[in-house]
This record gives structure tokens, C-alpha cells and sequence, in this order.
């Protein structure tokens, strides 16, 4: 072996053996490749920080995608593919507008919510505050998009909501 190799040989057993002891130590697998994970400075997916118990984890990647710009993103890619799956007729191309309006007046309901969240502690009557802000917000939010989703989705033809069941996830398929 060469020097390089070497050394990278030794690195490498040195960090498999720092990872058996923290698998001995722990007895929790999911930790050991949340810790791995870190330690190569991969950020971890939400799926394995839940699975590890680490609920702040969790709780942080929430937070950033609720306060950040991939919900909107997410948003607004789900908008556009409803409408290129449902290729809508003139009334409801006006529908579907009012819905994209209704999305964006919700993101300043949300990004005050935000500020207050990010501006309330940790302690425990602060967790209980940022429960209720999450869900009074999530409810007004909900009302407030609601009855233009119901009039768009009413409009639609049997054959634009086959399309809609034939692309959406199973699980949302059957509500639909």
C-alpha cells in the first residue's frame, strides 16, 4: 500500500470502530446512521431523524420547510401540475386563479405566524403556545383556501377528476 492508501485505510478503521462503539453504547441503530450521517455532513432526511428519536431534529426540518421557500415552491409546482393534469376550461382557469390567490394570501398569514413561532422559547408554556399558533394558523389557512378548492374541484368534469386519481398517490386517490 501506498502512504495515501494507508492512511485512508487507518482513517477508515478508525471511524468503523468509533461507529461500533457509539451501535454498543447506544443500542439504537437508527442513531448510529444519524450520527454517521452528521459526522460526513450529509444532512439526514426527516424519515430517519423521526426514526431516531430525534424529535427537535424533526421539529427544525419542519419549521425550515413551513418558514422557508420550499413550501412555496412545493405549492406552487402542486398548482401548476393540477392544471396541466386538468387542462381547465375558461370558468375554471378563473377558479384555479382564485386558488393560486388564496395560496398566496395564506403566505402572509403563515410567515407572521412564523416570526411569532421563531420568537417564542423553549420552555414548556412556550412549546404549549407554539402548538396552538400551529394549529390556529393551520386553521385559518385551511378556511381560508378551502371554498375556492371546493369551487374549483366541483367544476370539474368526471374525466379531469379520473386524471387527477390516475396521477395522485393512493392514498389521496380514494379521496378524491
Amino acid at each position: 500500500m501506498t502512504k495515501p492508501s494507508k492512511t485512508k485505510y487507518v482513517l477508515s478503521v478508525l471511524a468503523t470502530s468509533a461507529l461500533m462503539v457509539t451501535a454498543i453504547e447506544t443500542i439504537r441503530p437508527q442513531q448510529v446512521l444519524a450520527k454517521a450521517m452528521e459526522a460526513e455532513g450529509m444532512k439526514m432526511p426527516a424519515a430517519f431523524a423521526l426514526a431516531s428519536g430525534d424529535i427537535d431534529g424533526v421539529r427544525k426540518m419542519a419549521e425550515e420547510f413551513v418558514c422557508g421557500e420550499k413550501r412555496i415552491d412545493l405549492r406552487n409546482r402542486i398548482i401548476n401540475a393540477v392544471d396541466y393534469i386538468v387542462d381547465p376550461v375558461d370558468n375554471q382557469v378563473a377558479l384555479l386563479d382564485e386558488v393560486r390567490t388564496k395560496a398566496m394570501e395564506n403566505d402572509k398569514v403563515i410567515q407572521s405566524a412564523c416570526e411569532s413561532y421563531s420568537a417564542l422559547g423553549d420552555d414548556f408554556l412556550s412549546m404549549m403556545e407554539k402548538r396552538h399558533l400551529v394549529v390556529t394558523t393551520a386553521l385559518q389557512v385551511m378556511d381560508n383556501v378551502q371554498p375556492s378548492i371546493k369551487a374549483f374541484y366541483t367544476s370539474l368534469s368526471p374525466e379531469q377528476v379520473a386524471r387527477l386519481k390516475d396521477v395522485a398517490p393512493p392514498a389521496i386517490a380514494k379521496r378524491l
